[in-house]
């Protein structure tokens, strides 16, 4: 059930971002639902100051200046809490960032300025559910339907949210509820067809993944379903004309190239089932089943060495999945939305931040990358990806991606900051030095920036040069311990060299 549960709360993410009505920086979170009391109309003056500064963060964003944006909006909102078109805005802003912590925090204040209407609880109950908090999502989405009882995208989501929380029944009931009301909702019968096939329910699942075909012919999701629902029946010719149909659209389907393997091995043939086990694997590196079925295969051929290595990297997803269960029920839950959305940055992004907590780094770089690449103005992703580089000891490639962050957001001190610490790790001390003073511009008292740059002095054996920006750093934040010992250390050696 865990496919269906996954494509209907990504979706719903998406919905964020698409309705009109770096890093990720968490906010302080509200817990709980308060429907409180609308805090007051604001004047008129101050409603017409609001819609100048939305305006304002409008062109921003359309600019691509997502930062000038997010700080329009802000102030839209801190002059009127109920504007909704600068909410709405910050929404999608916030979600193209990768950052379902402020998605939260903002709705919950827009419901707390009174905006108790069944659109803002479906907006927050996706997303609570893509942060994993079930209950509230659970909580705010009955709301949303008790407010709009024909509001088909809430009792979607809400039959992922039971998925989720393991209570499958309740989640086939609401899917059922929701294609009664609309027979044409495609997404809702994918997930419903995905939920029959993946609880064995075979019979009843052909007809909503095949109604799913009739409305859109190139959905890849229920063709994959399908050829999944196929290779459980032992119709093997029919799985493999459905999956290498999809394959040819698209080749970036593991969870296809998977099935088809399978298809192929029933019908025994064994090389170019093995060719397409590997190509899952290389899509996704944590595919056990995957991993474990080319194993099997590649020892059967003889091919020992493949047959080795296959099978270690099965062991060591395997023993992530026993010795943490919930981090593993993450990566599944991302993966399987991947299985009909491969392109998904949402999926992508948040793989990508499980294996860098994790520190693994490969996979969490090639997460990543597919992230900038479908969206080059993720900015979350790109720092991130930066990060991982730089934990990894690839202070280059640390550094060309922290290039590419400045020449999209070059106001941003931060990322300034940490460009030239990777020139420096990468001993491109000339370029750490111009990308220090390209930094102070724009922001000079900058404690940390003022200390980096007396480290890269130091670095380049310009000692004088050290000490000022030191001392430069220390007047900003006399209490920083650090600071002041490396004052009095260059002091010290400045006085012994007396």
């Amino acid at each position: 059930m865990r496919t269906a549960a996954a494509t209907a709360l990504y979706v719903g993410l998406i919905f964020l971002l698409t309705s009109s009505s770096g890093c990720d920086d968490p906010q302080p979170q509200p817990s709980g639902l308060a429907e409180a009391q609308s805090i007051g109309r604001p004047s008129s003056p101050g409603k017409s100051q609001a819609s100048s500064w939305y305006r304002r963060a409008l062109t921003a964003s359309k600019a691509g200046r997502n930062a000038d944006a997010i700080t329009a909006a802000r102030q839209a909102l801190h002059i009127d809490p109920a504007h909704r078109p600068a909410r709405d805005l910050l929404v999608r802003l916030y979600v193209v960032q990768g950052r379902p912590a402020d998605v939260v925090t903002l709705l919950e204040t827009s419901l707390a300025a009174g905006a108790v209407d069944g659109e803002t609880y479906q907006r927050l109950g996706t997303a609570y559910a893509v942060q994993g908090r079930v209950a509230e999502a659970e909580t705010a989405l009955l709301r949303a339907i008790e407010k709009a009882p024909q509001d088909v995208q809430a009792r979607n989501n809400l039959a992922a949210v039971y998925a989720q929380s393991g209570n499958v029944g309740k989640s086939i009931e609401t899917l059922e509820q929701v294609v009664t009301l609309d027979p044409t909702y495609t997404l809702a019968l994918y997930n419903l067809g995905s939920a029959y096939a993946e609880n064995g329910r075979y019979d009843e699942a052909r007809g909503p993944l095949r109604r799913v075909l009739d409305l859109d012919p190139s959905h890849a999701g229920a063709r994959c379903q399908l050829g999944m629902l196929f290779n459980n029946l032992g119709e093997y010719g029919k799985a493999e004309t459905i999956l290498q149909a999809l394959l040819v659209v698209s080749d970036v389907f593991a969870a296809a190239h998977f099935e088809l393997a399978k298809a192929l091995l029933g019908d025994k043939r064994e090389r170019e089932a093995i060719e397409h086990l590997k190509r899952a694997t290389e899509i996704d590196p944590t595919y056990t089943d995957a991993l474990y079925r080319l194993g099997q295969e590649l020892s059967r051929v003889g091919d020992t060495e493949g047959a080795r290595q296959a099978l270690e990297r099965f062991q060591r997803w395997r023993r992530v999945a026993t010795d943490d269960p919930d981090l593993w029920h993450r990566v599944a839950y991302h993966r399987q939305i991947l299985t009909s959305q491969p392109e998904d940055e949402g999926a992508h992004f948040a793989l990508g931040r499980i294996y860098a907590g994790q520190g693994w780094t490969e996979v969490a770089a090639g997460e990543l990358l597919l992230v900038v690449t479908e969206n080059p103005r993720h900015m979350a992703a790109w720092r991130l990806l930066a990060s991982v580089y730089a934990r990894d000891g690839r202070a280059d490639e640390a550094a060309t991606v922290l290039e590419q962050i400045v020449a999209a957001w070059p106001q941003e001190a931060g990322v300034w900051n940490s460009l030239c610490i990777s020139y420096m790790a990468a001993n491109r001390l000339d370029e750490a030095l111009n990308a220090f003073e390209r930094a102070l511009k724009l922001s000079p008292s900058d404690a940390p920036l003022l200390f980096n740059l007396g480290n890269l002095h130091q670095q380049r054996g310009e000692f004088g040069e050290a000490l000022i920006a030191y001392r430069k750093a220390l007047d900003q934040e006399p209490g920083n311990a650090r600071i002041r010992s490396a004052v009095a250390r260059l002091q010290a050696t400045a006085t012994t060299t007396e």
